[in-house]
């Protein structure tokens, strides 16, 4: 995430400090470092162990001991706690049903949601879906109109949605 990112996930919040991220399809900690180095605490959950175990190395090397990192499906597992807000970065391309998401997300969130939906077309969209392909992995793509209605069957009201090129970013309040 850029420092524009922070500095919107900041003012959202409106909170200097105590900020606590859940960050869905964590994989290697990448953002879960960012964040913790922009003073918020993680929880990370992601299906692979072993880019579960690289961010755990990534986040202890650089003194990030609070953030907690779950191996398992987002779906399956419970969430003792609210989070101040989601992030889903590199998610959405993987996920066939993102309306089940989001009703768990809002049970989950208690302000925000941040998310990145794959754009179709584009030379890398296409350089994915043939390589994907190969591996027999199916990738999701999104329209503007996919994420209006996602968010109206989801009962969010309030919401922007940024076009990045690539990819839409989605800031949603819960």
């Amino acid at each position: 995430l850029d420092e524009r990112k922070f500095s919107q996930i900041n003012s959202l919040l409106n909170k200097d400090e105590g900020i606590c991220i859940l960050d869905v399809g964590c994989g290697s900690g990448r953002y879960s470092v960012d964040l913790a180095r922009n003073g918020m605490a993680v929880t990370g959950v992601d299906l692979a162990q072993e880019m579960l175990d690289i961010a755990k190395k990534n986040s202890h090397k650089l003194g990030f001991d609070k953030n907690n990192f779950i191996a398992g499906s987002y779906f399956d597992i419970e969430i003792s706690k609210k989070h101040d807000a989601s992030i889903l970065m590199g998610l959405f391309d993987y996920i066939s049903n993102p309306g089940d998401l989001f009703e768990k997300l809002t049970k989950d969130t208690s302000k925000f949601i941040l998310a990145s939906f794959p754009k179709p077309g584009g030379l890398l969209a296409w350089q994915r879906k043939i390589r994907y392909n190969r591996r027999n992995c199916q990738l999701f793509y999104y329209s503007k109109a996919d994420i209006v209605s996602l968010m109206e069957n989801s009962g969010i009201e309030k919401y922007e949605i940024q076009d990045n090129d690539r990819e839409y970013f989605l800031i949603a309040q819960v």
